[in-house]
């Protein structure tokens, strides 16, 4: 049912068309079929408590700050020098947006537990087939709605950033606790579950995840989960790769992706007292105070209509969520857009079969994944 055209309860209606029109559930930019159910967002999951025991713990809320606006050269560079650290024990220093930081000279006993920069689950193409490429996704469609209506030459835009894509995941791949190879995408071995206890045990520094693994790294190790924060996703983009105007590097760089990943809609099928029940409901669920109660604390979920400058949620990972949406640094989920199960059964299982067991990455694998990318989605949108 279209929210904007429908005959609505007022209470209701006001509540749709209240609604921010990145947050929409729609087709074509103009009609909305749903009310958010909560809010998401992702990006490199690390524990303050690692960045300390690499940096010092006196520099831990600067080596963040520096992070969000740090180029996507000097994450790789801090990537290669922990990796070493990681393996010989050297420290060596690194600089983040211009400011130089030093791994400390001896390692400590959380240090110590180390073993790859990245926690990766191989086997779950939705990591780098949904949420990683979204970001290259990001660049050349403003929207889901920008996305579900692509041209062929709009998808041609796409060869730069996938490339840039294609290099950030080796990166990632090439320095995770498991080594590329038939073994990297066992589901037994090496699944979220298993990704999730890798990081939470702390045998990696980052794990490229979102808010919902906050239960997950609390049943794991509960210690952490209050020094938790996200660190935006990094790629090496130039501004001529970004197709969406007013959207810079810059921007890309310190931003996650915060979404709606679930919608309530309302079934036209259904009797007209249900249709109002159903309504009623909604409304007190998203503005009522007991409503609310049960959103944040009961199911811990972030309201799509939070507050972010008043809303505290007690749960590390939400309300660091919370901050990037009240500082503006936020990108969309426009991969959803994109043909139906394209992202995750087409393209991820390309990925995960041909490229993740394969040991070592070229330039020209770099150049085949950009090129694929484009080729299926027009395939798949026939």
């Amino acid at each position: 049912m279209d929210l904007t055209t429908a005959d609505l309860l007022p209470e209701f209606k006001a509540l749709a068309d209240d609604l921010d029109p990145g947050l929409r559930l729609t087709m074509d930019g103009q009609d909305s079929y749903g009310i958010p159910y909560n809010v998401e967002g992702y990006g490199y999951i690390v524990d303050k408590e690692m960045i300390a025991a690499l940096v010092g713990e006196d520099n831990v809320d600067s080596f963040i700050e520096k992070y969000k606006t740090a180029t996507y050269d000097e994450f790789a560079d801090f990537v290669e020098k922990v990796n070493a650290y990681i393996k010989d024990g050297k420290g060596n220093d690194f600089a983040l947006s211009g400011q130089t930081f030093s791994l400390l000279a001896e390692k400590n006993e959380k240090a110590e537990k180390l073993e790859g920069v990245f926690s990766v689950a191989g086997s779950e193409k939705w990591t780098y087939g949904d949420h990683l490429i979204n970001i290259p996704v990001d660049s050349v469609f403003p929207n889901v709605a920008a996305a579900v209506n692509a041209t062929d030459e709009q998808l041609d835009k796409l060869y730069n950033p996938m490339v840039a894509y294609a290099k950030t995941l080796d990166l990632i791949t090439s320095h995770a606790v498991s080594e590329r190879g038939p073994e990297f995408i066992n589901s037994t071995t090496n699944g979220y579950d298993a990704a999730v206890a890798n990081f939470a045990n702390g045998k990696t520094l980052f794990i490229k995840q979102g808010n919902w693994c906050y239960t997950n790294i609390k049943n794991a190790n509960s210690e952490i989960v209050d020094t938790l924060t996200i660190l935006p996703i990094k790629m090496p983009f130039e501004q001529g790769d970004i197709a969406v105007d007013g959207l810079t590097v810059e921007h890309m760089n310190s931003s996650i992706p915060v979404f709606c990943g679930n919608y309530y809609v309302l079934n036209k099928q259904v009797s007209q007292h249900e249709l109002e029940e159903a309504q009623k409901f909604l409304v007190w669920l998203n503005t009522s105070e007991e409503g609310q109660h049960y959103v944040t604390e009961e199911m811990a979920f972030i309201p799509y209509n939070a507050d972010p400058a008043t809303t505290v949620l007690g749960n590390s990972l939400s309300d660091c969520i919370i901050g990037y949406m009240s500082e503006g640094n936020t990108l969309t989920n426009a991969y959803v857009g994109a043909p139906a199960r394209w992202a995750t059964e087409v393209f991820g299982l390309k990925i995960m079969e041909e490229y993740l067991t394969k040991p070592e990455w070229t330039e020209q694998d770099y150049e085949d994944i950009a090129n694929y990318t484009i080729a299926s989605w027009k395939e798949a949108k026939q």
